[in-house]
């Protein structure tokens, strides 16, 4: 396991004519010294890995650590590892949606839903589970995002975890499936989370990690607990829409989760690259597929339209007699496609005095002062 450390000392052994590790840098501009080779990281799993593990600052003798996850003293892979002062890791594709979820859920029910919320079984539920599940030994699961049946009032904490038992169970889990863990999201934990009666379990693969089998070629699918105790797939909404949308009881709203490379075409706003993977809902009323971003970029591009239709009146009502129609509908053209300038009052002022500056209304610094 290379620590950051070891990653920066193999990023600067490595530059210029380095080969394994080594390389020749000037020394006092007339020698060279040759940099020794880094130290191979240990083998996970090996007795070398589990020295490094033990040296942890945070090193806890009853945790099961997990060979195909890193473990730092500021970091880590393993999203069961809950330790104050230790950051999971997680990839772009997977931080977006997660934060999507989270916020469309919010906007739908209330505060409700915490990351990365810690859930201990009870007694019953471990007794349900095979002797020799994963969970049952454990004891306690991290969902990516948990649906709590409380919604709790602005400035109040939402909790980190609940104690089967005495507390209820979540009403909704969301699972992003990565490398490392979507093994245990489409088996184990499915497993767990039906003993546990949470009612609806989604899933969110971005990255394709999950067998044709289990993805039935989708990104995004969930499952509802039946009458039997055992969850069976929600179906996909009647439609050939591209992207499935599904019903959601518990969300009480259809729902989809729209990858960026889909929100140019279907919602008609190109996304920044940090803008990924959207939850989304359909509102009725409205008749609009929204989350959260698209409703911010609704309202502002609404203000947008607002603070053009009142320049351009502005415009008709100080210039309207001055400027000739060809020039009045050129300026109404570029405003309408780029806004108005900055200034506008300004700018229709000085028309006003000077009337060659109509040009000046375009918006470009260097026009042209003829007369037009």
């Amino acid at each position: 396991m290379a620590t950051p450390k070891a990653r920066e000392q193999e990023r600067i052994g490595t530059e210029g004519d380095a080969v394994n590790g080594t390389a020749d840098r000037p020394f006092n501009g007339t020698a060279t010294v040759a940099l020794p080779p880094l130290p191979a990281a240990p083998m996970p799993g090996s007795e070398a890995w589990w020295t490094t593990i033990r040296a942890l600052t945070h090193y806890d003798p009853a945790y099961p650590y997990d060979p195909t996850h890193e473990y730092d003293d500021e970091y880590t892979t393993d999203p069961d590892y809950g330790v104050d002062g230790v950051t999971y890791l997680t990839t772009e594709p997977h931080k977006y949606s997660l934060t999507s979820f989270k916020h469309t859920v919010e906007d739908l029910r209330g505060r409700c839903a915490p990351r990365e919320f810690t859930v201990h079984l009870s007694d019953a539920v471990r007794q349900a589970l095979a002797p020799d599940h994963e969970f049952r030994d454990k004891g306690h699961l991290v969902p990516d995002v948990a649906v709590l049946p409380k919604v709790l009032p602005p400035g109040e904490p939402l909790p980190r975890a609940c104690r089967l038992g005495v507390d209820p169970p979540p009403l909704l889990v969301l699972e992003v499936l990565s490398e490392s863990t979507w093994q245990a999201d489409l088996g184990p934990k499915l497993d767990t989370y039906a003993a546990m009666g949470i009612a609806e379990y989604w899933l969110y693969d971005p990255e394709g990690h999950a067998p044709p089998a289990s993805a039935d070629g989708v990104s995004f699918w969930g499952w509802r607990l039946g009458d039997t105790g055992n969850y069976v797939r929600i179906p996909r909404q009647a439609g050939d829409g591209e992207w499935p949308v599904y019903h959601s009881a518990v969300l009480a709203a259809d729902i989809r989760m729209l990858p960026a490379v889909a929100r140019d075409v279907d919602v008609g706003m190109p996304d920044k690259p940090v803008d990924l993977h959207r939850l989304q809902w359909w509102d009725p009323d409205q008749g609009l597929w929204r989350d959260r971003e698209t409703d911010q970029e609704r309202e502002r591009t609404e203000l947008e339209r607002e603070r053009t239709e009142l320049a351009i009146g502005l415009l008709r009502t100080c210039l309207g007699t001055d400027l000739e129609p060809a020039n009045l509908e050129r300026i109404e053209a570029v405003w309408h496609r780029d806004g108005p300038p900055p200034n506008v009052m300004d700018r229709i002022r000085k028309v006003q005095r000077i009337s060659n500056e109509w040009r000046s209304l375009l918006g470009d610094p260097n026009h042209d002062t003829g007369s037009g």
